[in-house]
């Protein structure tokens, strides 16, 4: 069976005076994902001081990301004002229309090469 599933790592800073506000978005952005997003199989955010983050997700598929992006399209929106993304990796699968949406962004995608994947416990 193909394994459909695709990571996204994002590293970026909030921008400085930015931090309330980032904390208001981030948590209507995790209460949408928890609740209407089940193809949102990982949302770990992860801080490095002072204001440094590095957010994994993991999706089922591509359509659970656009699912994901349209749920949480105005949460989004206000994300990127008030953040400064560094770097973008995609590990999977994507479509050409996928990436034309992180197009000019410093991205990088690692289309799948050799694995071994076990069951959680």
């Amino acid at each position: 069976m193909k394994n459909t599933t695709i990571d996204m790592v994002f590293r970026f800073k909030v921008k400085e005076g930015k931090e309330d506000r980032y904390e208001k978005v981030i948590k209507k952005q995790l209460a949408i994902t928890a609740t209407k997003d089940p193809g949102v199989l990982i949302y770990n955010i992860f801080k490095e001081e002072p204001n440094s983050y590095c957010q994994h997700e993991r999706y089922e598929n591509e359509g659970a990301i656009n699912i994901h992006l349209q749920n949480t399209a105005k949460e989004m929106a206000e994300w990127y004002e008030i953040t400064e993304v560094f770097q973008i990796i995609v590990l999977g699968d994507v479509s050409e229309e996928f990436l034309k949406t992180i197009k000019g962004l410093n991205s990088s995608v690692y289309k799948p090469y050799k694995k071994v994947n076990r069951a959680s416990a």
